[in-house]
């Protein structure tokens, strides 16, 4: 394993879990902002909003880059799927 393998991994391995809520305050204001639209619609504007809103993370030694959250470990919320297993995870 090279240095920065063992860098990222140390990094990602001492890194808190967390629970990143951006893309969720996102999708629920979408939702808010485009109430009484067929439903069709209203998912189209979410992910617009989304994709134009949101912002994108990019950490240093990364070879492959971008994330949807500003830290390793904190994965973001996606409520038009559910937010059950989150109780789950957290545990």
């Amino acid at each position: 394993m090279n240095e920065r393998i063992k860098f990222l991994r140390e990094k990602c391995l001492s890194s808190k879990p967390e629970i990143f809520v951006e893309r969720a305050l996102l999708v629920t204001e979408a939702y808010k902002e485009t109430t009484g639209k067929p439903i069709i619609i209203q998912r189209a504007l979410v992910l617009k909003k989304v994709l134009e809103e949101m912002t994108i993370y990019i950490e240093e030694n990364e070879l492959i880059v971008g994330n949807q959250s500003p830290k390793l470990r904190c994965p973001p919320i996606y409520p038009e799927t559910g937010a059950n297993w989150i109780f789950k995870e957290l545990n």
